[in-house]
């Protein structure tokens, strides 16, 4: 079972889409890219699938948008820890449509930040290469491993040694989605459903 550090989280999550047909889901799926944090704690999960806060009234409202929440909080964690070098840790996440937006605002209000298309468009640039010999796409070794700010100033960001990780909006075929980057940068893959 996934472990989180509310001990409860899943449950009460799998609970609500029981009780609640209106709601997509926020569940993690055991097996599929967990990353631990200290002590070998479970705290996060790359694929997540966001509770929709739409239709929902009083406690379950608050429950759908408190997940969201945690959810941002777990992904925050997972890919910061080690600057996302770790295999198994976030390189990618996809969200459904109906809470895409409220799931970035979150991921801000958590703490990481958000870049642009310009931004994003810059530092793929920088710290995506493509090999002459086989036209394939590679990550730039002056990026691997380094600190969130390292790759804000490829953006063209100024930030402080204290930013997590950076996030942004990109499409399914971008660069970042296809290749593993081991690097403090998640996209975030905009999905019509959960299929």
């Amino acid at each position: 079972p996934i472990r989180t550090r509310e001990p409860d989280f899943r449950r009460r999550c799998v609970g609500m889409k029981r009780r609640q047909g209106e709601i997509d889901s926020l569940h993690a799926r055991p097996n599929q890219s967990s990353s631990s944090g200290r002590d070998g704690e479970v705290i996060g999960v790359a694929r997540l699938e966001p509770v929709s806060a739409q239709g929902l009234a009083g406690q379950d409202r608050v429950a759908a948008l408190a997940a969201l929440a945690a959810a941002a909080r777990y992904i925050i964690d997972g890919a910061a820890f080690d600057n996302n070098i770790i295999c198994i840790a976030e390189k990618e996440i996809f969200v459904v449509e109906s809470v895409f937006d409220r799931f970035m605002q979150e991921m801000q209000a958590a703490g990481a930040v958000r870049l642009d298309e310009t931004q994003i468009n810059a530092l793929t640039e920088k710290a995506i290469l493509v090999s002459e010999k086989n036209r394939e796409p590679y990550p730039s070794r002056e990026f691997l491993g380094k600190n969130a700010n390292v790759l804000a100033k490829a953006a063209g960001l100024d930030l402080t040694d204290d930013v997590k990780m950076l996030f942004g909006e990109t499409g399914f075929d971008h660069p970042f989605v296809q290749v593993e980057q081991m690097m403090p940068f998640v996209p975030f893959v905009r999905c019509r459903d959960v299929e």
